[in-house]
């Protein structure tokens, strides 16, 4: 090692080079003693930070958690210990390919305003609340530092550090964002504490820049994950994905409020208002009064139909109709679906009551089946023109809107019936005789 020079002034020694890489080294080493290095960002933290400042400390958390199980097959949870004395005693393994990936994360994050937890929605709870919980000293810490570095930090003084992790200078900056808080502050009731002088530090950039507001996300396990994955590039597209969901959301919201003001009825379709979706149903006018046909639009715009209780298959000649799209966005596309239906019928299915007459218990299963070539239909109250039906035995492949009083497939299966009714009436005569 070459030897330091003395300045002119003979006050302090003027580093070299090597010696000042080695200084930083330890500086960087001292300061990440209990964190495990999973992967440097390299330029990205700029990128990170912008997309991070526009969402709130609840929705960071969970938008950096989606991204750390959905692109890193976070598969292997390392549970820490409730007893603080008991450590763990090796650092994550890497996730093996075959193996599944896992979901269900509960976090907080915590800064220095606030602290905000959330399980199926992000809500804000007292500090007392969230800190009952669990110690912040029994959980670990998913830490962003100035230069997009990502790190785990584990509750153990003696944390296994990755070899070679800290040797590279350009992956360590000399200014490492750092995340303090008095602990016992944070244990007292009053959440004011958290917005005092004294539980508030301030954090300097590599660029040199102070900010007081930084995010810390805690983690109920240890979770391993592949190395050098791009956590501004997932932030960034994460952020896209939810506006744009807004941005659907929106619309869906808007075309239903436009449908209860212009479109609350049409032929003999009723608007449900009080739907989630947007829901027309028609009505069997009977004494018990029953749904006949149900037409569901959901959030992203594709449209269900419900028969009789059964969907429509995505093979029904409807859906082939010319003016129908894909998606039902606008309020003349949905005018447009309640009118094809409007020109079809429910098909009847056989509803003799030669066929249904003397029916063995059991016999039929009362809906479609792959291994049934029919099913007995009952108590909908049904009926066609002026033919009232309350029972009706359908081919398991009917089609149940229909342009005649019968579909194909149930036309088909009538013949099946019709040959086993004249099977049954040939051997009564012949017991007869």
């Amino acid at each position: 090692m070459s030897e330091a020079k003395v300045s002119k002034r003979g006050r302090k020694p003027t580093l070299t080079d090597s010696d000042r890489k080695r200084r930083r080294t330890e500086i960087n080493a001292k300061n990440n003693k209990n964190r495990i290095y999973i992967g440097a960002q390299y330029d990205r933290w700029s990128e990170l930070k912008s997309a991070l400042r526009v969402q709130t400390h609840a929705e960071v958390a969970k938008i950096l958690l989606d991204g750390y199980e959905k692109h890193t097959r976070i598969d292997q949870r390392i549970p820490v210990p409730n007893d603080i004395n008991i450590r763990p005693t090796s650092p994550p393994r890497t996730c093996s390919e075959n193996q599944e990936e896992t979901s269900a994360v509960n976090a907080s994050v915590m800064n220095t305003r606030d602290v905000c937890t959330f399980k199926d929605q992000p809500d804000v709870v007292p500090v007392e609340e969230c800190l009952a919980r669990e110690s912040p000293e029994a959980i670990m810490k998913l830490i962003l530092t100035s230069e997009s570095s990502i790190f785990l930090e584990w509750p153990d003084n003696e944390i296994h550090i990755e070899d070679d992790s800290l040797q590279s200078d350009d992956e360590f900056p000399e200014y490492i964002i750092q995340y303090k808080y008095d602990e016992e502050a944070i244990a007292m009731e009053d959440q004011e504490s958290l917005q005092s002088q004294d539980v508030k530090t301030e954090m300097v950039d590599s660029d040199g820049i102070f900010d007081n507001e930084f995010h810390v996300v805690f983690l109920d396990h240890v979770y391993c994950q592949r190395p050098y994955v791009n956590f501004g590039e997932l932030v960034c597209e994460r952020t896209r994905e939810r506006l744009e969901r807004e941005r659907i959301r929106e619309r869906f919201i808007t075309l239903k409020e436009e449908c209860k003001l212009n479109l609350s009825e049409h032929a003999n379709f009723e608007l449900v208002k009080r739907s989630k979706y947007l829901r027309y149903v028609e009505l069997y006018d009977t004494e018990i009064p029953t749904i006949q046909t149900c037409i569901t639009i959901y959030e992203n715009f594709r449209a269900e139909i419900i028969v009789h209780g059964q969907k429509l298959s995505d093979s029904h000649a409807i859906w082939n109709t010319p003016e129908l799209p894909s998606e039902f966005v606008g309020i003349h596309h949905v005018q447009e679906l309640l009118q094809t239906v409007s020109y079809y019928t429910v098909c009847i299915g056989n509803p003799d009551p030669d066929f249904l007459n003397n029916l063995p218990v059991g016999y039929y299963g009362n809906k479609p089946s792959s291994t049934s070539a029919g099913y007995l239909e009952e108590n909908f109250g049904a009926y066609y023109r002026y033919f009232y039906y309350n029972r009706t035995i359908r081919s398991s492949n009917c089609s149940f809107l229909s342009l005649v009083e019968r579909c194909k497939n149930c036309k088909v299966y009538r013949k099946s019936l019709i040959n086993k009714k004249n099977r049954l009436n040939t051997l009564h005569d012949r017991n007869s005789h």
